[in-house]
């Protein structure tokens, strides 16, 4: 049987699946610039955090910019997904 959470606050059900802590990392920014990646656990599921860094810090020195590092980041989530 499968009874649908009306939200994440239900712990009933949820536990121990599902979880409001967040993963928080706090660090210091320095001028040397750098980015910030925002991604859900669909992408952090398949794709481990060295690679996308890796991957937007190559399509930065590219000079392709976020955009093209967020569709290729999109698609290797997609293809890892595919594999699976």
């Amino acid at each position: 049987m499968f009874f649908r959470a009306s939200n994440f606050g239900d712990e009933y059900y949820l536990k121990p699946y599902v979880t409001s802590v967040p993963e928080v990392n706090v660090v210091s920014r320095s001028s040397s610039g750098g980015f910030l990646l925002i991604a859900t656990d669909g992408l952090f599921d398949v794709v481990s955090n060295e690679v996308a860094c890796g991957v937007v810090k190559r399509r930065l020195n590219c000079r392709r910019g976020a955009s093209d590092a967020a569709t290729l980041l999109a698609e290797l989530a997609r293809n890892c997904c595919a594999a699976a």
